[in-house]
């Protein structure tokens, strides 16, 4: 079902690399973006089968299922479905976990296995995995702390959000309560090669481990120890899909050190989907249609905090080997500041 086999033993030793600073270099694995055919078949599986919940802005073009911080993105694309590289980790008190397997087991739609008596794997729709997991009280109470990020801000096109939407929209009122990680296949010999990518792009502080038959992995630490959570590299010698354009977004804490690492490496990418994205000319972003709330006195550091404040958000699509320039991966990421984006759900006076 899921060619990259269980993850526990990957998330425990992720912990204490969070831990060592209080906080990870990347504050939040926030979403991902996964295209679908259609909207009923993914809504009934992540909203009645898997307990998200829908947010307030949902439509017939977008599905947006909410779950604590996190998020799963799904725009309605009958051209273009996509599938995950890999699998997509999701935490559940236990009650709840419980409560989900039943559910699972009650239809024969969407394949589902205990792996253990804490893990479950299942398969959804355009056969993305889906792994479900006990997580303790502690992660479930961080991620609910702040789920109810959007009501009463403006869509990415500033747009008020649906003003009848239910109080259950919030992803604090989810069963699930959020994403745990991403696991991701690379051919082998990448995943080693990948952490010195976030290392020198992100300040991250990733964990390589050898799992055998000459492969390795890299897991990559987000948030606290109490919310923790991670983006896990497998080297695989299987064939790889060539890449569809899914992705997934990020908050960091030193947003201006983010940014000017990737700008240094020729990384920034304007995704043509999004066109309230910024576009680059000569050089340099184009800030006019960004979104911040902050003043730059509240961005930590002080360097480039005006710039950072000015950017708030901007998008790459290479993993690179940061001295040779070689693409060691594919895979879009939406990177946000943590205290500039008013989509955050970490600002300061609520993190």
């Amino acid at each position: 079902m899921n060619r990259l086999g269980t993850i526990g033993a990957h998330i425990a030793r992720a912990a204490p690399a969070a831990a060592a600073g209080g906080r990870a270099a990347i504050s939040l694995l926030e979403h991902v973006n996964i295209n679908s055919a259609e909207y009923d078949e993914p809504a009934q599986y992540f909203f009645d089968m898997l307990g998200m919940i829908p947010a307030s802005y949902c439509s017939p073009k977008i599905i947006h299922a909410n779950m604590g911080l996190s998020q799963i993105h799904m725009p309605i694309d009958a051209e273009n479905p996509q599938t995950w590289n890999g699998s997509i980790g999701l935490g559940y008190s236990r009650a709840e976990f419980a409560a989900a397997w039943e559910l699972l087991q009650a239809q024969s739609e969407w394949p589902a296995t205990t792996v253990s008596d804490e893990e479950i794997a299942t398969v959804g729709p355009h056969s993305n995995n889906y792994i479900l997991h006990v997580v303790s009280d502690e992660w479930v109470a961080a991620s609910r702390s702040r789920g109810s990020v959007h009501r009463g801000q403006e869509d990415e096109k500033g747009n008020p959000y649906r003003r009848d939407a239910p109080a259950t929209c919030d992803g604090d009122a989810a069963r699930c309560a959020g994403i745990l990680y991403v696991k991701v296949a690379v051919p082998t010999g990448k995943a080693a090669r990948i952490a010195n990518f976030y290392r020198a792009a992100f300040g991250a502080a990733p964990v390589i481990e050898t799992i055998g038959e000459g492969r390795q992995s890299c897991t990559v630490p987000i948030g606290t120890a109490t919310h923790g959570q991670s983006i896990i590299y497998i080297d695989t010698a299987e064939d790889i899909p060539p890449y569809d354009g899914h992705h997934l977004a990020i908050y960091l804490d030193d947003y201006a050190g983010g940014y000017q690492a990737s700008a240094d490496n020729n990384l920034i990418w304007n995704n043509p989907r999004f066109n309230d994205m910024p576009k680059v000319e000569h050089g340099r972003l184009q800030v006019s249609s960004l979104r911040c709330v902050l003043t730059p006195r509240r961005l930590h550091g002080g360097q480039d905090a005006e710039e950072a404040m000015e950017l708030a958000q901007f998008r790459m699509k290479d993993i690179v080997d940061m001295e040779s320039g070689e693409v060691l991966l594919e895979l879009e990421h939406e990177i946000r500041c943590r205290y500039a984006n008013k989509l955050s759900p970490l600002l300061p006076d609520a993190a």
